[in-house]
């Protein structure tokens, strides 16, 4: 089970809730990837959430890899051509 942690019981009234339950077949950092990605998939495409902009502390994943999942999730609309040439 992947938790998400907050700072009090405010937005859900619990200060830790579960956002993913995940493939025992899958590596820790795999699954953490795939239940991390798909809750913060599901906050952009409910509220518009934004990204988050503090990374306060590493465990099993690295600031590296988790700021990779933010920017895949996150990433820039791309820009669309009229299909003449760049």
């Amino acid at each position: 089970m992947i938790t998400a942690s907050r700072d009090g019981p405010d937005a859900w009234g619990c200060a830790d809730h579960a956002i993913g339950v995940v493939d025992s077949n899958q590596s820790p950092v795999e699954a953490a990837k795939e239940a991390i990605t798909v809750f913060w998939r599901m906050q952009v495409m409910e509220w518009e959430q934004p990204r988050w902009a503090y990374l306060f502390a590493e465990g099993l994943v690295d600031a590296k890899a988790a700021n990779g999942w933010a920017d895949e999730v996150w990433r820039p609309p791309e820009e669309e051509t009229d299909g003449e040439g760049d």
